[in-house]
Parts: C-alpha cells; sequence; structure tokens
C-alpha cells in the first residue's frame, strides 16, 4: 500500500513516517532525501537544488517527478510512504501520471493538521549536526559538546515562505484527495507517540 504524507513544516510528518519505516517496514521516500542524494553527488542537477532549496523556494516539478519516478521504479515493493512529494495542485495530476505509468496506485493521504504558532516554534528550534542527526533546542537538546547548525530553509526569513507555499496551494490539494474518498486527518499537536498511535488507528496496521 502507498501512502502520502502531507503536513505543513513542523508538522512531524517526516517523522511519522519514520516510525511506520521502522516498526512496520515502509520505505519512506521524500523529496528531500532524493534531493540531498542528488546534491551528493554533486552534479549540475543537485548544485541547481541547493540554489533553490536555501533560498527558501520550492523544486521545479519536473525535476521532482524525474527524481520520483527513477525512484519507485527502482524498488519492488509497494509498501511506501511519500513525503513532501506534493505541495501544489498541479502535482497531484503529476503524481497521477508517474504511479499510472509505473502500474501502482495510491491508497490514502493522510493529513497532519498543526497550527501555524506551534509549527513556527517546533522549526525554528530545529537544529542537526553535519553528518545530519537532529535535534531541538528545546523538546530534543543535544549532549554537551556536540556542535549543531541550522538549515538554511529553517531560518525564520525562509520559513515565512515555506509557509506562504504551504498556505497558498495545500487547501485544493487536500480537497482534491478528499473527493476520491481516501484521506485521512491527523492532529499533529499531540506527542509523537500519541500522533503515531493515532496515525496506526486511522491507517489500521494493528488490524
Amino acid at each position: 500500500m502507498i501512502y502520502l504524507f502531507i503536513g505543513m513544516p513542523g508538522s512531524g510528518k517526516d517523522t511519522q513516517a519514520e516510525l511506520l519505516e521502522e516498526k512496520y517496514g515502509f520505505t519512506v521516500i521524500s523529496t528531500g532525501d532524493l534531493f540531498r542524494d542528488e546534491i551528493e553527488v554533486d552534479t549540475e542537477l543537485g548544485r541547481r537544488i541547493t540554489e533553490v532549496v536555501d533560498g527558501g523556494g520550492l523544486v521545479d516539478d519536473e525535476i521532482v517527478y524525474e527524481l520520483m519516478g527513477n525512484k519507485l521504479e527502482s524498488m519492488d515493493s509497494d509498501k511506501i510512504i511519500m513525503t513532501g512529494v506534493v505541495r501544489r495542485p498541479a502535482q497531484v495530476e503529476m503524481l497521477d501520471e508517474v504511479l499510472v505509468r509505473l502500474g501502482k496506485k495510491l491508497g490514502r493521504v493522510v493529513v497532519f493538521e498543526l497550527s501555524e504558532e506551534t509549527a513556527i516554534e517546533r522549526i525554528s528550534g530545529r537544529r542537526q549536526t553535519e553528518d545530519g542527526e537532529l535535534y531541538h533546542v528545546k523538546y530534543n537538546p543535544p549532549p554537551e559538546g556536540v556542535e549543531l547548525i541550522q538549515r538554511e530553509d529553517d531560518k525564520p526569513e525562509n520559513v515565512k515562505v515555506r509557509f506562504g507555499h504551504f498556505n497558498k496551494h495545500d487547501q485544493p490539494i487536500i480537497e482534491e484527495y478528499d473527493k476520491r474518498g481516501i484521506l485521512i486527518r491527523v492532529d499533529a499537536t499531540p506527542s509523537i507517540d500519541d500522533v503515531h498511535q493515532a496515525v496506526v488507528r486511522q491507517l489500521g496496521l494493528n488490524s
């Protein structure tokens, strides 16, 4: 079963996807990971992605779905969670086209709902090591002496750009998947474990 996770930055959709990966054997595909893989090999495409992401913008649809299609085509399993894949209404159809071409089907779309105020608090305190290990200055502080950096797209000025993109484009996406009868809404405000239990319950993973 292929699931799509959608949520405002800071809503915890990636954390929830990772929990399902660990406990239920899903493979998580995020555009962020696809971008980082491309950036690491220092291709021209990777350098273009870096420029856009560091400025708080969104990478062109053609790039996103070229990378996504390549990744899905290389996989044998359909036990997949996609995050950060659909961020603009036009991308709904683009994802449809990729899945149809590969003979795959989207099962459920999970929307993680969170107030903007709470999301800003979560993002503004987010830090990571050079190796990519994540911490939060308030909720998950690092051990003493650990050197941390703040991602460019987590800085306040770029966070505002990301919120602008999400608030402008998310509602038509949610409405479209709701019309298809595959939308699930999850309150992302509680603890990580409480949200996880809600996701497991609504997806019927314990049944």
